[in-house]
């Protein structure tokens, strides 16, 4: 979960791609937009959802296939990042029991 600086990134990079996509939209609106890519994108790890926001933005031409292209970027990754930490715990684990043996 993104602390103030990552949610502050997060949201400055999001208006930045609003402002691209939702250029003639109402200030009100953008600023739902902004509000629902941030509850979506919450609890994704910061180090994977800003990249992929940048590269949505640079990629991206309509605002609806935004957060699917930020989703499709940050699978594989977030994917390899589970499996990593099962990986460790498991470690982590196999170090705790031979330290009590």
């Amino acid at each position: 979960m993104p602390g103030k600086v990552d949610g502050a990134q997060i949201i400055g990079e999001l208006t930045r791609a609003i402002a691209l996509l939702g250029g003639g939209w109402p200030s009100d609106q953008r600023e739902e937009w902004i509000g629902v890519m941030t509850d979506e994108l919450r609890d994704l790890p910061h180090i994977l959802t800003i990249p992929a926001i940048r590269e949505a933005r640079r990629t991206v031409r309509f605002a609806k296939d935004f957060l699917p292209a930020v989703i499709e970027s940050i699978t594989e990754p977030l994917s390899k990042l589970r499996a990593e930490k099962d990986t460790l715990e498991t470690l982590l684990e196999i170090a705790h029991s031979e330290t009590r043996a």
